[in-house]
């Protein structure tokens, strides 16, 4: 099995990693006699004291020796034997532990588990290492507790850990896998392209980013990066990642959903139905129906804007930016590009773009609406037909216009560096 040699440096290091003192067995209390209230503190703080020794042993062996295995990754049996004795020996100690007494085996078992949990593991290679070890069984229908990538595990009968920890460990793992799953996604996602209606209905293989708006005040948007791939031989959407918005860890957090592209179709959410998701799972694909249906409605409505945006803009007579910071006179298109969310009735306005007018009189500028799309007039109605002197940071304009005009004006600062 031996196909490759390892240098004396090599073997020199692997002495330093199992250079360890092994763990005398943990003293076990002498049998209480009675019911002596000073003696049973006396045990109890015996077996703490043993407890604690077991799990700093652990911790501070065990992976010292997953090191010295991947040192010895490609000799076989027989000659870690004989070029690593300590190795060996150190690993039947921890097996010993591992084995022992109940009082103590429980504590060895856990600390175990930690010492492999660390940020930033490996987490497939630590899978290999611990089924190899027997602290993890392979559970191939999927039954196992514990999931890392596509695979299941259980952990062994003879742990003594308790429905709790068991569970306490799984969650463990499950985080890590999730967030070794989120960094790697998040490597795709750097390479995103931004997602159009047609890419996405007619469900065109690659990695897209978008922008969902929002609802309502309670139903905020935020940005997706979805991958569209086949999934049981049918074009379906993935999450990789959701940088913004309040729907991130509800995705971020069941990234086994998926939703079928042709799911879109259909127009009510209780008919969105994904076979082999959990029910966790299928929440999330739920989720990710409704964020999907809301951005295409979204899109449709800016492809209907379209026209009348560039007719307003035909009509402009000064860029925007000199309009706003310069204070240039003449009409602009001002425009927002967010989502507006409207404080007194709590709806939201997407594509509020509007023309405004800029006059100097007496050395004074003066602001009005030139023109706006009719679905806007009922949001600016206190404005429409009047004249408002400019004052600084738009005071004297009222409202909604004074808003618009002031939000407007921190995106155009911040997009012309100004």
């Amino acid at each position: 099995m031996s196909t490759k040699k390892r240098s004396t440096h090599d073997l020199a290091e692997l002495g330093t990693l199992v250079e360890l003192s092994p763990l005398e067995p943990p003293e076990l209390p002498v049998s209480i006699g009675g019911l002596d209230p000073e003696k049973i503190r006396e045990a109890a703080v015996k077996i703490a004291q043993n407890r604690q020794q077991v799990r700093e042993w652990v911790l501070a062996t065990a992976p010292k020796l997953r090191e010295a295995r991947e040192v010895v990754a490609d000799m076989d049996d027989e000659t870690i034997r004989l070029v690593a004795p300590e190795l060996v020996q150190q690993e039947q100690a921890l097996r010993d532990v591992l084995d022992g007494h109940l009082m103590y085996r429980t504590s060895a078992w856990r600390a175990l588990y930690d010492s492999m949990l660390a940020e930033g593991t490996n987490l497939e290679a630590i899978a290999t290492y611990m089924v190899g070890q027997k602290f993890l069984i392979c559970q191939p229908n999927g039954d196992g507790q514990v999931r890392i990538g596509r695979r299941s595990f259980s952990l062994p009968a003879e742990t003594g850990l308790t429905a709790a920890d068991q569970t306490a460990v799984a969650d463990r793992f499950a985080a890590l896998s999730r967030s070794a799953r989120r960094e790697e996604n998040r490597k795709v996602a750097s390479l995103a392209t931004l997602l159009t209606p047609s890419i996405l209905c007619n469900g065109v293989f690659g990695t897209y980013s978008l922008d969902v708006p929002d609802e309502a005040p309670d139903r905020r948007g935020g940005s997706l990066v979805i991958e569209i791939r086949s999934i049981r031989g049918k074009p379906a959407i993935t999450v990789l990642d959701a940088p913004t918005g309040q729907f991130k860890w509800a995705l971020l957090d069941h990234l086994g959903a998926y939703l079928p592209v042709s799911d879109l179709k259909k127009e009510n959410a209780k008919d969105v139905y994904v076979p082999g998701l959990n029910p966790e799972d299928g929440h999330a694909a739920k989720l990710l129906w409704h964020l999907l249906k809301r951005w295409m409605h979204f899109q449709q409505e800016a492809i209907a804007a379209t026209p009348e945006r560039e007719e307003l803009l035909t009509r402009t007579t000064v860029p925007l930016d000199e309009f706003l910071i310069l204070r240039v006179p003449g009409t602009a298109l001002c425009e927002y590009s967010g989502t507006w969310s409207c404080r007194d009735d709590g709806k939201v306005i997407n594509n509020l773009f509007l023309l405004v007018n800029r006059e100097e009189r007496d050395g004074k500028s003066f602001l009005s609406i030139a023109e706006c799309p009719e679905r806007l007039s009922p949001f600016f109605s206190p404005c429409l037909g009047k004249e408002f002197e400019e004052g600084e940071k738009f005071a004297g304009v009222l409202q909604p216009l004074q808003a618009v005009l002031q939000a407007v004006y921190g995106e155009t600062a911040k997009q012309s560096g100004r």
